[in-house]
Order: structure tokens, then C-alpha cells, then sequence
């Protein structure tokens, strides 16, 4: 420790004799030795910076001088560590500009759609980043298909027991919203013309206690309030319901998995059939036509989806008689047509064959103008069935029509035949066996249809059905020339 007279040590940043007041004159400006000119003016600026800061905070203090301040930044600047150098990572450049290449090359085939130059693209290899959507798109599928495992499906993907099942959650989700909102089936009929009268927008209210309907709004989607409110209660009313361990299951296959997803999915279809026929009740003339032949087509459909259902009921005891299996033969679209209405005949031809089928049935012809609301249905059986597959509806009708007399039900509808035949080729949806087909109907009418209009064939028969089942014209029970009585022959050829 050193004594008091001893002289203090230098400072290792210059030496400075400290003023004894503001008044003192500011010291003078020492450029350190070891710097070149642009560093000092740099330093300099500093210094001038540090000058006015200390002025204006500590005014009783004085500044150092210049060179101690260069050279308390010069030591300083040697302590910094220096900035570590930034190597390049070459592998990420790389995925960086091939992104690019890709997010430029999506542009261009966004933008050119229709240019020949891209035509070969969807067949090149997919890149990383298509291969990561793809994955991504199959496990959102995935989750899809797991929420829905009736509603989403096709038919084709479903076995028999599912496709009943959703039949019967359909028809109950049906007549849940029925129920809720007032509606039914036909209550926005379809108008041949603006001048018909027009079913409220809304069904009117039932008096109290009963509960008020539920509102719709057809202008809104049905995933939106007021349609998404009915959608849910009629999904969770039927989900729950319709549990296997609860009492109030009614399901034939209890057993069969669905989920609450499918119940909503079935209403919103029930919510979309009350707006479209609402919009073609109002718009007759344009989709009031396209709705009736829409009706006219699903009326057969269904028809003859009820004859394979009836055919289907009865097959197990058409094998104990018979020992075959008739299952094989029985598809909806082999079943003979059942027409109600004539909307593709011209209005005169309409009424003619309308007129025929109520005296063949023995109820009262409208006069001329007038109408009549009793239905008939007219019977089309296919020309191109054999012989052999005749013998076979015929006696699934049999089996049908006995069990029927047993239970004292008769038809809703009375049914005719008005000698027309329906000489078209079988739908090209399912493959025909060679012992359905008429040989009578190859060789005269196959002819007349292409190769892509003829269904295609299987050469092995059912079990059973290997007789044979060749029908020629002489054995036919049809009459190809013989029309309606009240058409002549111009009429029978449109």
C-alpha cells in the first residue's frame, strides 16, 4: 500500500488532470497513435456523441480526454470476440431452391391449364411434397371413413345386412324430420303450370299442447341454423334410440356398426329432397319437367327394387320345391318394368294408353278433358328373357301370390298388360348368364344395338340352370307385332 506523499500511478488510459469547475477550459484533443484517418473520424463522432450525453446527464462532470477515449475503444473493440464466420449449409440451398422450383412450377400449371406443354405432367414421378399431401389426403380419408360406415359408401362396398340397415335409419331419419318440421313426402307437389296454387312455405302449426314444428330456411345450407338444428335432434333421437342395448332398437341387424356421423348425413339428404321440391314447386316450367321425369324413373326404380325384394322373400322355399337357388337370378335391373304414367309418349298417345289401362281393370274412363286419379300399372316384361328364366319369376310369383291369399292382402294396384313389349337389351351394369338370354331375342333384336349397349356374358350358368334354354319365336307367348288396341300403327311406332 503506498504512502501518502508517494505520486499516484499512471492511468493505463493516458494521465488527465481533473478541473476543479465547469468553468475550466475543455481539454485538448490528442489523436492517438496507431489509427488511420478513417477510424479517428469515426471515433471522433463517438467521442462528440459521448460529449453531449455527459453534458446534458452530468453537467458537473468534465469529459476525458480524446485519446483516452480512443484508446478505451481500442481495448475495448481487442476484449469483443470476434463474429464466428457463417458457413454455408449447402444440403438445406439445395431443398430451399428445389422448393422454389416446385412452388414456380405449380404456379405455371395453375395458370396453364389447357397448354400442351404440361399434358405430360400428372404422368411424371411425384416430388416430396406431393407424396406428403398424399399421405395426408389417405389419413384424413381414413378418419372420414371412419366416422362415416353407412352414409359415404357405395352400395357396392356393403354387404346386405349394412344395406338393410341403412334402408331402415334412412326411413326412420325420414320420418323423424317428418315429424319435427311438419313436412311430408308430397307436400310441395309438382306444379304443371305458374297458374296452379302453391303449398305454404311453412306447415301450419298444430294446436296446443302438441309441440310447434321446427323451422327450416331454404335459402340457407343445411349445415347452417335452423336446418343444422333439426339435423342434429333427428341424429341424436335415432342414434340413441336405435342403440343394440337399448329396448327401443327396431334394427334387423342389430349387430351392424354405424355412427352418428351416418344418422346426420341421412338427414341432411332428407333436408335437401324438402328444398329441391320446394324450389321446383316454385319454378314449374323449367324444373317442374326435369322433376317429373326424375319421379317417373325413381317410381320404376323402386318398383322394381320391391319386386326383387318380394322374388328374395320367397327364394329359401323356391329351393326346397324346385332344389335351385334362384338368388343368382334375381337383380333389380332384370325385373319387369311397372309404369304408372306415359310422360315420354306425345299427350294424345297418353291418353289413349291411360284410357286402355283403366277399362282393362275394370274402373270408370274419365270423359274426354277429364282426369282420373285411380293408378294403374302397366307391365313390361323384358323380350330378351329365356324361356327357362320365364319358368323361374313364374314360380317365385306363385310362392308370392299364396302367401299373399293366406294373408288376405291383396295389390294396392291393379295391374295389366297392354301387349307391348320391351324388346331392349338388359342393363349393361351386371353380367347376364347364358341361360337368360332368349335366343329368339339374339338374333333378331341384339343386332340392332352396338357392342358397348349389350351387357357383358358368363358362360357358367348357376347351379341347377344347365338345361336347355334356347326360346325360339314359335314358344314365345309374346305378340311383337301387336299393340295397344286403341293405337294404330303410326301411334305404336313413336
Amino acid at each position: 500500500m503506498s504512502s501518502p506523499n508517494q505520486a499516484p500511478p499512471s492511468n493505463l488510459l493516458g494521465a488527465q488532470q481533473i478541473g476543479g469547475g465547469p468553468n475550466d477550459p475543455a481539454p485538448q484533443a490528442r489523436h492517438p497513435p496507431g489509427l488511420d484517418i478513417q477510424q479517428i473520424i469515426a471515433i471522433q463522432r463517438d467521442y462528440q456523441n459521448y460529449c453531449e450525453a455527459l453534458t446534458n446527464t452530468c453537467p458537473d462532470q468534465p469529459p476525458m480526454e480524446f485519446a483516452q477515449y480512443a484508446a478505451f475503444q481500442t481495448v475495448a473493440a481487442q476484449l469483443r470476440p470476434a463474429p464466428t464466420a457463417i458457413e454455408p449449409n449447402l444440403e438445406m440451398h439445395a431443398e430451399i431452391v428445389e422448393m422454389r422450383r416446385e412452388l414456380e412450377e405449380l404456379k405455371r400449371k395453375s395458370n396453364s391449364t389447357d397448354d400442351a406443354d404440361y399434358a405430360g405432367d400428372a404422368e411424371d414421378d411425384p416430388t416430396a411434397h406431393q407424396a406428403k399431401k398424399k399421405r395426408r389426403r389417405k389419413r384424413s380419408d381414413k378418419k372420414q371413413s371412419d366416422k362415416y360406415l353407412l352414409s359415404k359408401k357405395k352400395i357396392e362396398e356393403l354387404t346386405q345386412a349394412q344395406l338393410e340397415t341403412r334402408e331402415q335409419l334412412q326411413e326412420m331419419i325420414r320420418d323423424e324430420v317428418y315429424l319435427r318440421t311438419g313436412y311430408h313426402k308430397n307436400y310441395f307437389p309438382v306444379r304443371e303450370k305458374i297458374e296452379d296454387p302453391m303449398a305454404p312455405l311453412q306447415p301450419p302449426h298444430p294446436a296446443e299442447p302438441l309441440p310447434r314444428y321446427w323451422r327450416l330456411d331454404f335459402d340457407v345450407p343445411v349445415n347452417v341454423n335452423p336446418n343444422a338444428k333439426v339435423v342434429r335432434r333427428a341424429a341424436e333421437v335415432v342414434f340413441g334410440s336405435q342403440d343394440p342395448t337399448s329396448e327401443t332398437c327396431k334394427l334387423k341387424h342389430p349387430n351392424v356398426r354405424f355412427t352418428e356421423h351416418d344418422c346426420k348425413e341421412f338427414a341432411k339428404t332428407v333436408i335437401r329432397s324438402i328444398v329441391s321440391a320446394y324450389r321446383t314447386h316454385m319454378d314449374p316450367e323449367e324444373k317442374g319437367k326435369k322433376r317429373l321425369q326424375s319421379h317417373a324413373h325413381n317410381r320404376r326404380s323402386g318398383r322394381q327394387r320391391q319386386l326383387k325384394s318380394n322374388r328374395l322373400a320367397v327364394a329359401e322355399e323356391y329351393q326346397r320345391l324346385y332344389g335351385v337357388d334362384p338368388t343368382p337370378l334375381l337383380e333389380t335391373d332384370w325385373m319387369s318394368e311397372e309404369l304408372s304414367d306415359w310422360n315420354d309418349a306425345k299427350p294424345d298417345l297418353r291418353t289413349k294408353r291411360r284410357n286402355a289401362a283403366l277399362k282393362m281393370a275394370n274402373l270408370p274412363v274419365p270423359p274426354p278433358g277429364g282426369k282420373s286419379d285411380a293408378v294403374v300399372l302397366e307391365v313390361r316384361r323384358p323380350r330378351w328373357r329365356s324361356k327357362q328364366y320365364n319358368k323361374v319369376i313364374r314360380g317365385l310369383d306363385e310362392i308370392r301370390a299364396s302367401k299373399m291369399r293366406k294373408r288376405r292382402k291383396r295389390p294396392a294396384h291393379p295391374r295389366i298388360e297392354l301387349s307391348r313389349p320391351c324388346t331392349g337389351p338388359p342393363s349393361t351394369r351386371c353380367t347376364v348368364f347364358s341361360m337368360m338370354i332368349s335366343q329368339h331375342w339374339e338374333a333378331k333384336y341384339a343386332p340392332r344395338y352396338s357392342t358397348d349397349e349389350l351387357p357383358p356374358h358368363c358362360d357358367d350358368n348357376p347351379p341347377g340352370f344347365d338345361d336347355d334354354y334356347s326360346t325360339d319365336s314359335a314358344e314365345s307367348t309374346y305378340d311383337l307385332e301387336l299393340a295397344t288396341p286403341l293405337l294404330t300403327d303410326e301411334e305404336s311406332d313413336t
